[in-house]
């Protein structure tokens, strides 16, 4: 099963710089998706990491996902959802191509996933050609 790739807007070249990307407010973006998140924690008791990106080039992806997979199992992270939005339940879906939901054991793992020097190469390498928002949120406690 393949999966389908959004295309870069047409006024965003591949070799557009992330410095030159429009900027905007996503607070109400992310206040859109706390019915979403709300879903997840339901069913989760660690912490879990949301991000939104939109992609402008994707030169650094292959790199990046190959990486901070292992990166991610040393903090004992888990992708759980990785995609564009395809169901918008309520509200109007946020200008991304790309969210993400990753599960960790606590907050303090999903920190260290975080702060790991090794990961900060990779957000570096990903601000080359994204723009990104990632919150940590308490899963239930059972």
């Amino acid at each position: 099963m393949g999966r389908s790739h959004t295309a870069i807007p047409e006024h965003i070249s591949s070799t557009t710089p992330s410095a030159l990307l429009p900027t905007r407010d996503r607070s109400s973006e992310l206040k859109q998706f706390r019915l979403v998140l709300s879903v997840f924690t339901i069913q989760l008791t660690g912490i879990v990491s949301f991000g939104l990106v939109t992609v402008a080039n994707k030169d650094w992806v292959a790199e990046y996902r190959a990486k901070n997979t292992e990166i991610l199992k040393k903090y004992g992270g888990r992708i759980l959802a990785r995609g564009k939005p395809s169901v918008t339940l309520e509200g109007t879906a946020p200008d991304v191509n790309t969210m993400i939901v990753v599960e960790f054991p606590s907050m303090e793992q999903a920190k260290a996933w975080y702060e790991d020097p090794d990961y900060q190469k990779l957000v570096r390498l990903r601000q080359t050609g994204s723009q990104a928002d990632f919150v940590l949120i308490e899963g239930m406690k059972q």
